[in-house]
């Protein structure tokens, strides 16, 4: 491999995060990764890319208020981008204020059901009780502040 050539992102770059890289024993650690701790990186994985955009002089973005992006997410990526921006705790680098239209598709917002019942939360199946009811409850704290909405649609 060579050289990198410098910052080259753009505005019109697509970023992939993907939840299960850590569960891997060749890309990660084996281990389930928490929701939590993926909606947290997300935060720290976007004010990383806002920061490469901003060094960028070509990027067409200007300044940190500029930097706007889309999420889109499949399966349980779309659980971690629920947490990261129903959960101001996830986000410390403050960046679910740049999300501008967030699109998931086949994710368990609802957790999962195995043959008609709800998957319990049993503490020796931790890599399944992530589907959980009362798990999927517990990643939404909608502890941002939200504006009034008005108007009529």
């Amino acid at each position: 491999m060579g050289k990198p050539t410098g910052n080259t992102l753009d505005d019109k770059s697509v970023i992939v995060y993907r939840y299960y890289d850590d569960a891997s024993t060749l890309l990660g650690s084996g281990s389930t990764p928490d929701i939590l701790a993926a909606a947290a990186g997300l935060s720290s994985l976007l004010a990383q890319v806002r920061q490469l955009l901003l060094d960028n002089p070509n990027s067409g973005v200007q300044a940190a208020a500029d930097f706007r992006c889309y999420l889109v997410a499949h399966s349980m990526g779309g659980l971690v981008c629920r947490a990261f921006l129903q959960n101001a705790a996830l986000d410390p680098q403050g960046m679910a204020k740049s999300v501008d239209k967030f699109f998931t598709y086949a994710t368990p917002h609802n957790g999962i059901d195995f043959a008609g019942i709800n998957i319990p939360d049993l503490p020796w199946q931790s890599s399944v009780t992530n589907f959980s009811r009362d798990r999927m409850a517990s990643i939404s704290t909608f502890s941002r502040p939200t504006a009034a909405i008005s108007g009529s649609i």
